[in-house]
């Protein structure tokens, strides 16, 4: 019974021990990866389906743009989205793009919902695919908010639940 219970015990020692490996390797491989877009890259050229076709996202030289990665069905998105659509007026001043995976963007029960940021003129909504728009921003979770200067370099970025001050505070600061 004794030489049983030391025979099963190396195994599960052996067994515990790389799986701690495992996750520590990959926890060391994740903090250790770089940023794909830390503060100060510029602007990615992103392809999207605007309501219009095709389009391209690019800093336009005049206004700070901020760009919201988002779902309809996430409840974060959703309150920042009425956040957003409540002080629409106070954005006016920025251009504001909001991205999300959704083939359904364009339908009237989204644009209901929102009928601030539907009808601003600064405001600019599009389809992109998760893939791609984590190929170019480096995320997949929503809400994710991304502030750029008006020449297009990144000054300010969040992922998760953001403070409305993101958006309608200073915008200057990184």
């Amino acid at each position: 019974m004794l030489r049983t219970r030391a025979t099963l015990k190396q195994p599960v020692a052996g067994a515990f021990l790389l799986f701690f490996m495992s996750v520590t390797g990959w926890l060391v491989a994740q903090i250790t990866e770089p940023d794909p877009l830390p503060i100060g890259a510029p602007m990615p050229a992103l392809a999207f389906r605007g309501e219009a076709g095709p389009r391209v996202l690019r800093p336009d030289g005049q206004k700070p743009t901020i760009v919201v990665w988002f779902h309809s069905e996430c409840k974060y998105c959703q309150s920042e989205l009425d956040m957003l659509d409540a002080h629409a007026a106070e954005l006016k001043d920025v251009r504001l793009y909001l991205f999300t995976p959704e083939d359904s963007l364009f339908t009237s029960r989204i644009r209901q919902r929102w009928p601030n940021l539907a009808t601003a003129k600064a405001t600019g909504w599009g389809v992109v695919s998760s893939a791609r728009f984590r190929e170019a921003f480096g995320v997949t979770a929503t809400p994710a908010n991304y502030l750029f200067d008006p020449e297009g370099g990144l000054t300010r970025k969040s992922v998760g639940e953001t403070k409305p001050e993101f958006f309608v505070g200073k915008r200057s600061e990184g």
